[in-house]
């Protein structure tokens, strides 16, 4: 399309997150915060819109608006273009819900204008349906979130049921959240976003975020992940590293659950910046006793216990330091120690499968 006066008409493409997930590298061989009851309300939480100063908040509400009206142009002021498209990408990353918005848009630079042309996925009644659709699919799980009376049991409720109900797989919508919750397949960024959306719907301050993972140096490495915000504090939780969909032990992993940032930074370098975790209160591991602070031997036989009464025959342990890290893993590999801590609790079948998460110090192990 051309234009006879002087005006620039462009197509802008955000990057597209579209990474694998595979986290192990494997060798076969309740002190749970407490608080108040917290409101069951859905919680309007704009993390970017905070970021922006007031003439880019006014250019944030104005793209919005369009948006939701399904505007087929949106004329903003006084914002240069690189600006333009920061607002355009944290409104997306702000409301889960703005599923039907393309991540490129076509615009016209004119003077100290731009007039935004969005590219809609979707028309208004097929939104509709949609969100009808979505509310069918989500009403339990949002009931039973919402009788929980802590923030940290209604996380971690979303958190299994995203993994329990969704499958790794490319998908048409793999980059919103209509292929996790209503196809139930989907790559990290449409985990990330279903994961939002039910969370904000449960009262939970949540946050997508988007970066590099830096489990691998191959250019498949854009990810998606949550940031949470509890108690004025900052935690992540990437659901997608936490489903392991292994043939030997396809289960729910819990070393990417409510990380503090300085294990969110040994995953992955935020595209957007980040927000340090300053109390530290939310520790999953030490909410089951599975966190090693000095090696213990006799910690590891009481997990295995637990594995056997909830059926799960999977063990998780996080170490606190390198050291007991590193201790904890030679003797797995090198001495045997799962095969004998089996043994002695009765329950070795000759099935024993290990795997290391370096980055986060957790060992895991099936059998």
């Amino acid at each position: 399309m051309r234009y006879k006066r002087v005006k620039i008409i462009l197509c802008v493409f955000f990057l597209i997150i579209m990474a694998g997930c595979d986290f192990y590298s494997k060798s076969e061989n309740n002190h749970q915060p407490t608080q108040q009851a917290k409101s069951n309300k859905e919680v309007n939480y704009q993390y970017y819109y905070q970021k922006l100063n007031n003439e880019e908040q006014k250019a944030y509400h104005k793209l919005y608006t369009g948006f939701i009206k399904f505007q087929k142009e949106i004329v903003i002021e006084h914002i240069n273009l690189s600006k333009a498209k920061k607002i355009y990408q944290y409104i997306l990353m702000d409301y889960p819900s703005l599923f039907y918005i393309q991540t490129s848009f076509q615009y016209i630079q004119e003077d100290n204008k731009i007039k935004i042309k969005p590219s809609y996925l979707y028309n208004k009644d097929e939104v509709q349906k949609y969100n009808k659709q979505i509310e069918k699919e989500t009403e339990s799980v949002i009931q039973q979130v919402n009788q929980q009376m802590d923030d940290f049991n209604k996380i971690k409720m979303i958190y299994q049921y995203i993994i329990e109900t969704v499958h790794y797989q490319n998908n048409k919508n793999d980059q919103n959240m209509l292929s996790a919750l209503i196809d139930n397949e989907s790559v990290c960024a449409g985990y990330a976003k279903a994961y939002q959306y039910l969370l904000l719907k449960c009262g939970i301050k949540a946050t997508y975020m988007s970066g590099v993972s830096k489990r691998n140096t191959s250019n498949d490495n854009f990810h998606a992940w949550i940031m949470l915000c509890i108690d004025d504090d900052y935690y992540y939780s990437d659901v997608t590293w936490g489903d392991v969909e292994d043939k030997n032990m396809t289960h729910c992993c819990y070393s990417c659950f409510l990380m503090n940032s300085e294990d969110m930074l040994r995953c992955y370098q935020p595209d957007n910046g980040y927000e340090k975790t300053m109390k530290n209160e939310y520790n999953y591991y030490k909410s089951i006793d599975c966190y090693m602070e000095d090696y213990d031997r006799d910690l590891l036989s009481q997990a295995i216990q637990n594995a056997l009464k909830n059926e799960t025959r999977i063990v998780e342990v996080k170490c606190a330091t390198e050291s007991v890290y590193q201790k904890l893993k030679d003797n797995l590999q090198n001495s045997h120690l799962g095969y004998f801590l089996l043994k002695e609790n009765h329950c070795y079948d000759g099935k024993l499968i290990c795997s290391w998460r370096d980055s986060l110090r957790v060992v895991e192990f099936c059998f």
